[in-house]
């Protein structure tokens, strides 16, 4: 499971004291990975909205200044 899926009560938990199996680490790994790769495409679409709305917010007050 996702760390962005855990409930508040597991997110406490201490980390398991006995090895990980290198199979175990590389699938945490791999769920981790696309859990920030997906993470990065939102807020980049994020930025792109929030830069167009800054735009047509800007071109407005210039439409409004020259009339």
């Amino acid at each position: 499971m996702e760390e962005g899926f855990l409930n508040a009560a597991e997110k406490e938990r201490r980390p398991s004291s006995k090895p990980q199996s290198a199979e175990n680490q590389l699938r945490k790994a791999e769920a981790r990975i696309k859990f920030l790769e997906t993470e990065n495409d939102f807020l980049k679409k994020l930025e792109e909205l929030e830069r167009r709305a800054f735009k047509k917010k800007s071109f407005s007050l210039q439409l409004r200044s020259s009339i």
